[in-house]
């Protein structure tokens, strides 16, 4: 896999950041890590978030998947992503401290993080 997406702020359907990410990428990862105590009404529209994200990735003519996973958001996002050794993780960040967190724990693991900023719509 060339690049890891994790959908943490719903903001990761935007066309722009998925231009950004997608860059030079052939394979494109898509994962959902729910809380178990997540709303089934948050879980429905991340779902569908991440299937407007797989649309978009699909017409740049790039191969994607995506994967849902349960549990701490965080240590799933990191699990994941030593388990599948990308080449880079995009995280789209809207100045939350939750993405810097994230991508603090995934650098200090010696991954190539790139926060590209997304402004809510």
């Amino acid at each position: 896999m060339d690049v890891l997406i994790p959908i943490v702020t719903g903001l990761e359907n935007n066309a722009e950041f998925l231009n950004i990410a997608a860059k030079g990428a052939k394979k494109i990862s898509l994962l959902l890590v729910m809380e178990r105590e997540a709303n089934a009404s948050r879980m429905m529209e991340l779902t569908s978030k991440m299937e407007e994200a797989k649309k978009i990735i699909n017409a740049m003519k790039k191969s994607c998947e995506t994967n849902v996973e349960w549990g701490d958001v965080r240590a799933k996002i990191v699990n994941y992503a030593l388990i599948s050794n990308p080449k880079k993780i995009c995280l789209a960040d809207n100045g939350s401290h939750i993405i810097r967190e994230l991508a603090k724990e995934l650098e200090a693991k010696k991954f190539n993080v790139e926060r590209i900023k997304v402004s809510s719509p």
